[in-house]
């Protein structure tokens, strides 16, 4: 009975599998094209939307005077001293409102997508990573500005902010209100659009498969959209509880696992910083030249911490403070975590085992060979890291969407509801989709919200660093 049901059951799967690719894929293909469009610069093509996000780090990072450097140390007191009071207004500590934001941002981008990153753009795509990553930290100050400044009370007495929120109501003070709605609406479909989970459980699944040897990407769908309906139902406290707890741990048992993957092949370190600085800027780079080494990286990096996007700025705007500047710099402490630490671990292990030259891995199976080379059973560390990491980003992603949602069509219970069991359902679709289409769709709806958030960032300017200048004394 059991070898029939066994039957039955592939056979659903394989047909539900090729249903949702047939129906996925012309909408992918075609978001793709337009989002990735590319330009033809100094002999090679460049993606149109990576020079969109560059000019933006770049230009908050000079017109704040390098507040990701001056303000580091700041910020870093902010967050330990961030237990939050009774009197302050907000849901939860800006510690919380770090890590909530952090469970969106540090997930399976930064260990597959990494790898992918490096395998078809060569070491020194990880250079160009880890310096959008300290240039964004600017963006994401200007950001969770906004977020806090224009939030408001709903009437389940909660605090919403995010693009949609700074957008209308800032343009709205400037008298634009109709050109506020657009944008605003712009990022809300947006910003829908990019809260899925594609990636994250296309990903695990695959990890778990690997690991284990059972291939049943629909059941694995099935059982991630339970464990994930748990905690969404409860939005976002239960959502900040769990990812409180969750973020440090998953990040340490990560950093920790590639520290002694890095132990072990120590002799080879030397090797791969001179070939990740060597290759930045070498015109033979394994895609593209020099151009395209450059362009894979910050599309990964832009992807990993999600600068410019202003998605976490949502989870910002729930922090209990009364400066929105104070949590400007907390949020700036995002990319520096997700990018600096944790993509350039996963860079610097599959660079050092060799693991980026394989031919026949892709994605998460790329780190997996290289947690293989120390220790067999390191791939199951690395299983336990994946299903944290995916699981947090799954939810941390549901907030962001669900903000988004109850700003174009209110939050009454019924309202939340749809979007819930949207959400969850949309788990099983990423679950057999092919790795490389879950990809493009997902930079793809993630850079969508980049292109009225930035128009935004840019009109907000001034008001942005007079206020920083106020906080700090004109310094």
């Amino acid at each position: 009975m059991s070898f029939f049901h066994g039957i039955a059951t592939a056979a659903v799967g394989d047909t539900l599998n090729t249903t949702i690719n047939a129906v996925m894929a012309p909408v992918t293909d075609a978001i793709s094209a337009v989002i990735f469009y590319k330009l033809p610069i100094a002999g090679a093509e460049v993606q149109w939307i990576a020079l969109w996000l560059v000019a933006a780090s770049l230009f908050f990072t000079v017109y704040l005077k390098f507040i990701n450097a001056r303000g580091l140390k700041h910020a870093l007191a902010l967050v330990r001293d961030s237990g939050g009071t009774a009197k302050i207004k907000g849901d939860i500590s800006a510690f919380k409102a770090l890590a909530t934001a952090l469970s969106s941002i540090v997930g399976l981008g930064h260990i597959a997508g990494i790898a992918v990153a490096i395998s078809t753009g060569g070491p020194g795509a990880a250079f160009w990573l880890i310096v959008m990553g300290l240039i964004s930290m600017s963006t994401k100050f200007a950001e969770a500005f906004l977020g806090v400044k224009y939030r408001v009370l709903s009437k389940d007495g909660q605090f919403s902010g995010g693009p949609t929120y700074y957008l209308a109501r800032g343009f709205a003070n400037r008298g634009y209100p109709a050109l506020g709605k657009f944008m605003a609406g712009f990022a809300a479909i947006a910003l829908v659009i990019a809260a899925n989970g594609f990636f994250q459980i296309n990903q695990a699944e695959k990890q778990f498969a690997f690991a284990t040897g059972i291939v049943q990407p629909v059941m694995f769908g099935v059982v991630a959209m339970l464990v994930v309906g748990v905690v969404v139902i409860g939005e976002l406290k239960s959502i900040a509880a769990v990812v409180s707890r969750l973020v440090p741990f998953m990040c340490v048992l990560y950093l920790l696992a590639g520290f002694v993957i890095l132990a072990v092949h120590i002799t080879a370190l030397p090797h791969a910083l001179y070939i990740i600085v060597a290759e930045a800027f070498s015109p033979h780079a394994i895609k593209g030249g020099f151009i395209g080494c450059l362009v894979i990286g910050v599309r990964r990096a832009a992807f990993a911490n999600e600068a410019g996007l202003g998605v976490t700025a949502s989870a910002h705007a729930s922090a209990k403070t009364d400066s929105p500047v104070a949590q400007g710099f907390v949020a700036m402490l995002e990319p520096l975590v997700s990018v600096v630490l944790i993509c350039a671990t996963t860079a610097l292990i599959v660079i050092v085992t060799g693991a980026y030259q394989s031919t026949s891995a892709q994605g998460i199976e790329i780190t997996s060979l290289a947690y293989a080379s120390v220790f067999p059973w390191f791939t199951n560390i690395l299983t336990v890291a994946v299903m944290l990491f995916a699981y947090s980003t799954i939810i941390g992603c549901f907030y962001y969407g669900l903000k988004a949602w109850t700003w174009m069509f209110g939050d009454a219970w019924w309202v939340k509801l749809i979007f819930k069991l949207i959400y969850i359902a949309q788990l099983l679709v990423g679950s057999v989709m092919p790795l490389e289409k879950i990809i493009d769709l997902s930079d793809a709806a993630q850079f969508i919200v980049g292109i009225p958030n930035i128009i935004g960032l840019y009109m907000f300017a001034g008001e942005i660093k007079r206020d920083l200048q106020l906080y700090w004394g004109g310094r």
